[in-house]
């Protein structure tokens, strides 16, 4: 009986802490995720011609937050904004989610990675998950102030 109870004990408090880890703001999954390709042609101002990246975008709404886990290459950092915007492939649209900048609350991050998590309202996060392809995500540097690289929210 106690080599069953040990390993079931184990698991639980792993469980336990996990859970307890997510609960503290870092990036946490459960809702629609979207994987978003970026690069500066998709700019349609003209990006970086070199850069790339990609992104993870997860909507939470059991805690009204919009999380994102992004890695890229751009020309210059650190990263001067990184949002979520409103608007179709080939056209810019207005923020709606900051992260950094515009409005955001995560430092501008001077490595070629970064994640956290923002609190959105309901009706943002509805509108997003219904209608993905309609949202943007893009990563500005001081090279290139209407953005670096960009890629459409994919279902």
């Amino acid at each position: 009986m106690k080599r069953f109870v040990a390993p079931v004990l184990f698991v639980v408090l792993t469980l336990v802490l996990v859970g307890s880890v997510a609960a503290k703001g870092g990036p946490v999954s459960g809702g629609p995720s979207f994987g978003v390709t970026l690069s500066g042609a998709a700019e349609p101002s003209g990006g970086d011609p070199t850069g790339s990246g990609t992104a993870l975008i997860t909507l939470d709404s059991a805690a009204g937050a919009i999380c994102v886990e992004a890695s890229y290459a751009i020309g210059s950092l650190p990263v001067t904004g990184a949002h979520i915007h409103r608007g179709v492939a080939g056209e810019d649209g207005p923020i709606v989610v900051g992260f950094v900048g515009g409005g955001g609350d995560l430092p501008r991050p001077t490595t070629n990675s970064f994640a956290g998590c923002t609190q959105v309202e309901a009706g943002l996060l509805q509108s997003i998950a219904e209608n993905p392809s309609g949202y943007y995500f893009n990563i500005h540097d001081g090279d290139f102030p209407g953005g670096a690289i960009r890629g459409q929210l994919a279902p």
